[in-house]
């Protein structure tokens, strides 16, 4: 089960996909205001927890059994707390360049601050917010590294909800998600955090989950900032693969 980032789409799964076939299935879920799933009531202040309890229903519904969930960015604070929540559902659980939650009441109103801000640009002017988003040094090189897939995402992008987009934010964003950071030394699911090595702060704080979490480990793909899906989409499908390979009972 594949889980994209804020601004993303299912379709960002597509080059890992191909590369699990035939050996593994995928299922591949839009969140709310992106994609072809609408905000709905996720939009609401304080929607992290009911979009959590929503995924496990739709998991349900679908009886696919125990699943390995993999989770990016946003999809990726979704899916750990997905698998904090009823862990028996899963195999495994990748993790790539997620944070836990932040640990302050000064850290969750910047955050907040930002993500109205965020929310407000997206809203007055979609193509100017995604110009200024894609400079940030996370983000930057995934053009130069990944061409095809920049260009790929890009035009997803171009193609989203804006007011979905800002709903997102405010719905589940960062700054509505619970600190999960003293939940992980309960979580002994098989985990692997990834992290690319340009991407400094979510490296250093996988270290530190490594730390906490039962049954763990951290790869670092080199070349590669936030994205690494889509910066080195083919030794990020590589790592997931071997992994998978090592917990695929």
């Amino acid at each position: 089960m594949l889980l994209h980032g804020f601004l993303g789409c299912l379709e960002n799964w597509a080059d890992l996909s191909r590369h699990l076939r035939p050996r593994w299935a995928t299922v591949a879920a839009d969140l709310p205001g992106h994609g072809g799933t609408p905000l709905a009531h996720f939009g609401a202040r304080g929607a992290f927890t009911p979009l959590v309890d929503a995924l496990a229903s739709w998991l349900d519904e679908r009886q696919l059994g125990k699943v390995h969930l993999l989770g990016y960015s946003m999809g990726g604070r979704v899916a750990l707390a997905l698998a904090l929540q009823a862990p028996e559902r899963f195999r495994s659980l990748i993790l790539e360049g997620v944070s836990p939650g932040l640990e302050t009441d000064g850290a969750i109103r910047t955050r907040h601050r930002d993500e109205e801000g965020w929310a407000g640009a997206l809203k007055r002017d979609r193509k100017q917010f995604l110009e200024t988003w894609q400079i940030n040094p996370l983000f930057i090189l995934q053009a130069r590294r990944n061409p095809e897939g920049y260009a790929q995402a890009l035009e997803h992008r171009h193609q989203g909800d804006p007011s979905g987009w800002a709903g997102a934010l405010m719905g589940y964003g960062l700054s509505r998600q619970p600190n999960l950071w003293p939940e992980l030394p309960d979580l002994e699911l098989p985990t692997l955090l990834v992290t690319g090595k340009d991407d400094v702060a979510f490296t250093r704080s996988a270290r530190r989950m490594v730390g906490l979490l039962p049954n763990a480990s951290h790869k670092v793909i080199p070349q590669a900032a936030h994205r690494t899906h889509l910066e080195q989409p083919a030794r990020f499908s590589q790592v997931v693969t071997d992994f998978l390979q090592i917990h695929d009972h």
